[in-house]
């Protein structure tokens, strides 16, 4: 399971992945201006369940699109990577401001 601020993303069975969206108003589930259902549902997204408030829509993995759109809508976190080569640079770099201990 991967938690978003508003919903989040699991494995429904071995060839899709599922979003749930909770806890949102009426307007920004099912809203004309600001909802989030539609634009998943016009990306080629399938409406598990649609309640008043919540939902969930079904999604292929290997479509970059509706990943992408998954993500949004949830408001999933990106976390960063560094490469072990930019770590090592940033070490190094660090090192001359380094606290140092007064102990010996």
């Amino acid at each position: 399971m991967i938690p978003g601020k508003v919903g989040h993303i699991w494995e429904f069975d071995e060839d899709l992945l599922a979003v749930t969206l909770l806890n949102l108003t009426n307007g920004k589930w099912s809203g004309e201006k600001r909802g989030r259902r539609k634009p998943c549902c016009d990306v080629g997204m399938k409406l598990h369940q649609d309640g008043d408030c919540e939902g969930t829509l079904l999604f292929d993995p290997e479509d970059a699109e509706q990943v992408e759109l998954a993500l949004r809508v949830a408001e999933v976190k990106r976390r960063r990577w560094m490469s072990p080569e930019n770590k090592q640079r940033f070490v190094e770099a660090g090192k001359a401001t380094r606290f140092k201990s007064s102990r010996r």
